[in-house]
């Protein structure tokens, strides 16, 4: 599996609600690390069609750190995308 490491190719990944309240410093906040992802493991998720909503944990790994990060998934236009951003 592969992401994208380009932030104007990675921006059709997020909703139209959280792409709208972002700037250079929220954006440089979305993920608990800095520089280049270097790997991820998708822990658990879960998922509902009829609620068009979707939770995914995953453990992300950094140049100088890894975090356990959920990310919160809805349909918006028929596809997934994503809403928001925590770090556990």
């Amino acid at each position: 599996m592969s992401y994208p490491v380009d932030p104007v190719y990675a921006v059709q990944f997020l909703s139209p609600s959280l792409v709208k309240d972002l700037d250079a410093d929220s954006v440089a906040r979305l993920l608990p690390g800095s520089g280049d992802i270097k790997g991820f493991i998708i822990e658990s998720g879960a998922s509902s069609a009829e609620a068009e909503k979707s939770e995914i944990l995953t453990n992300i790994a950094f140049d100088d750190l890894s975090a356990q990060v959920m990310f919160t998934l809805e349909i918006v236009d028929g596809r997934w995308v994503i809403n928001k951003i925590t770090q556990k």
